[in-house]
């Protein structure tokens, strides 16, 4: 989101520092996932509708019936798709976890952030998410970055970095 004052971010062969606001943000809505701790569910909108906002932003999705069978296979996935008329304060904790995964899983993006995702679940539902994500990742093909003070979360993942040890290295 913000341009760096100096130095180059590059993904692939796009470097972030040279594209425009625009071209920044139809790069992030094409590639990159976010999920967020606090999950940032639109309270006004349905669960259907919190899925799908990334087509209100850049359409990548050709129609509406398109539109219709991704977002019921993305809740399929996660086991909500009867919630789909739902809105977000009628969902549990791990549900709204769950639909914020589906969303920034919604363009299948080469890069999926996550800001500790499971701070606000309980053990069992952090595991859930953990793997969720995982397998969303992998399913995609999608480089899965995730940040988290939870060290018992640490064993799903194949790399760890310690950010105390590089920082002071």
């Amino acid at each position: 989101i913000v341009t760096p004052e100096s130095g180059s971010i590059m993904v692939d062969e796009t470097d972030l520092a040279r594209l425009n606001d625009s071209q920044r943000r139809q790069f992030r809505i094409r590639n990159i996932g976010q999920v967020f701790q606090t999950f940032e569910l639109l309270k006004y909108l349905t669960v259907a509708e919190n899925v799908a906002l990334p087509n209100r932003v850049e359409k990548t999705c050709g129609n509406k019936d398109e539109l219709r069978q991704h977002v019921a296979r993305l809740l399929q996935e996660v086991g909500l798709e009867l919630k789909s008329g739902a809105y977000p304060e009628q969902l549990s904790q791990g549900e709204q976890q769950r639909i914020a995964v589906c969303r920034a899983m919604f363009n299948r993006p080469r890069l999926l952030l996550a800001d500790e995702p499971t701070g606000n679940l309980d053990q069992a539902n952090k595991q859930n998410v953990v793997d969720l994500l995982i397998n969303q990742a992998r399913d995609s093909g999608s480089t899965l970055l995730m940040v988290t003070h939870d060290r018992s979360l640490l064993s799903s993942f194949s790399r760890v970095l310690d950010m105390p040890s590089v920082i002071g290295s």
